[in-house]
């Protein structure tokens, strides 16, 4: 039983937890279980086995693109968030567990005199969660500075870059059922002082541009080819439009906040108005970035 597999692996895990505890949504119900390995060996001994008694999970880092229903989700969790070892293994060469965040992996390559990873400075997710979506910002990409990731799917593996598959916020890990268990990067060397510059400019942009004041799952919608999404959105009227708790911002249309202890379903109604809006509107139909997860523990399709 996975009762006593986690008792003799010595693996900590939480029954009955709320899953807006750990979404940056701050919505979701409940999973029945939530399991917190401390390294990546441990991770690596608990997928074997899940895999090995067929049993599903799903596993989450920050939450950070995620927004999870109301009734929870029949699945256990598994969380990464203290895998979170960045070392630096050669001179312009980190390796990073999957459950880092980005934050600290830009500022540890910061720290190094490394650069390319500015654009991560202010992306509140992990590196596993970045390399499954192709994390991206002010023309930047986990894919640009990406080596090789450790892998886990009926085995352990390595894949290149060329591997992992990225496109647009996608990866191979959008279809496949591989997990994340560390990343390898390689960076050029810089001044220390031209880095620090880059990561301010970007983090001041951040601030005066979205409403970091409230709950959000991140950039709702990837944005369509010849378009922005927020001017789409504020054009259609819907700037501060609002469905329960959940508000479109006012700050940045292209951002879903949670303004007033939202339910994921105000979330879920106000993303598929804004998709109608926009298309009889502009004939644009904007696909979310963001991921909804279902209580069967699939992911809504919002294109049909």
């Amino acid at each position: 039983m996975l009762e006593d597999f986690l008792k003799q692996s010595q693996i900590k895990s939480r029954r009955n937890v709320p899953l807006s505890h750990y979404t940056t949504m701050e919505v979701g119900g409940i999973t029945p279980l939530m399991i917190f390995p401390h390294s990546s060996n441990e991770l690596i001994e608990l997928l074997e086995y899940l895999k090995g008694e067929n049993i599903p999970y799903f596993v989450i880092g920050k939450g950070s693109n995620l927004i999870v229903n109301d009734e929870g989700v029949d699945l256990i969790f598994i969380n990464t968030q203290q895998l979170n070892q960045i070392t630096l293994i050669d001179e312009d060469t980190i390796q990073v567990e999957s459950g880092a965040s980005l934050k600290d992996l830009s500022e540890f390559a910061y720290i190094n005199g490394l650069t390319g990873l500015e654009f991560a400075c202010g992306i509140p997710g992990t590196v596993g969660g970045a390399v499954f979506m192709n994390a991206g910002a002010y023309d930047g990409e986990i894919k640009d500075v990406l080596k090789e990731s450790l892998v886990f799917d009926q085995e352990k593996k390595v894949l290149n870059n060329t591997e992992h598959q990225f496109s647009y916020r996608k990866s191979i890990f959008t279809t496949a059922g591989a997990t994340v268990i560390s990343s390898t990067f390689i960076l050029p060397k810089n001044d220390k002082s031209i880095i620090k510059q880059k990561i301010d400019e970007l983090t001041e942009q951040r601030t005066e541009k979205q409403p970091l004041e409230f709950p959000s799952a991140g950039s709702t919608f990837k944005r369509p080819q010849g378009h922005f999404t927020g001017k789409l959105i504020t054009d259609a009227g819907l700037k501060g439009f609002r469905i329960g708790g959940a508000g479109v911002s006012d700050k940045h249309a292209g951002f879903i906040v949670n303004v007033d202890n939202a339910k994921a379903q105000d979330i879920l109604d106000l993303i598929t108005h804004i998709q109608k809006t926009v298309k009889e509107q502009f004939n644009v139909l904007l696909e979310p970035e963001v991921k909804f997860l279902e209580k069967n523990g699939s992911f809504k399709n919002f294109t049909q």
